[in-house]
């Protein structure tokens, strides 16, 4: 599912990996998108799967299992 935001784009994911869209404070910009995401399947599709790419790729399980135990393993070595 796309994300649509007005101001947050965490690490700029949504615009460097077309994951997407930031609107800004502009109304008619987040509803001339909100219409193009629910009428352009192929455009909302692209987004969805870039952004689950991105999810994917950055915050897969095993990448957040290995940083859990490298932090306990930091915190009872000190």
């Amino acid at each position: 599912i796309p994300v649509i935001s007005m101001n947050i784009n965490p690490d700029e994911m949504l615009t460097k990996f077309n994951a997407g869209i930031l609107t800004g404070e502009n109304k008619s910009i987040l509803l001339k998108e909100a219409v193009k995401l629910f009428s352009d399947n192929a455009y909302r599709n692209n987004l969805g799967n870039n952004l689950r790419d991105y999810v994917l790729h950055y915050h897969n399980e095993n990448e957040i299992h290995d940083k859990i135990v490298k932090y306990f393993i930091d915190v009872y070595a000190n």
